[in-house]
């Protein structure tokens, strides 16, 4: 999970060196899609608040694996 906002400006360093390395992420945002960069079209974005279940569905969606309905 990476918090578009990390309280020093937006965290897309670190979103970038995770996409580089190829380890899964999801992004967690109160902002909307347009706020994140076009580099990361594909990468799930999860709005706040988020319920638990949003966050276990989108965090097994980024490592590939199948969700319980």
């Amino acid at each position: 999970m990476v918090d578009v906002n990390l309280g020093h400006g937006p965290a897309f360093n670190v979103a970038r060196k995770l996409k580089e390395r190829g380890i899964p992420f999801v992004f967690l945002t109160g902002y909307d899609q347009e706020a994140i960069p076009a580099e990361f079209d594909g990468i799930d974005r999860l709005e706040k608040p988020v319920e638990l279940r949003q966050v276990v569905a989108g965090v097994a969606r980024a490592m590939g694996l199948a969700t319980l309905n």
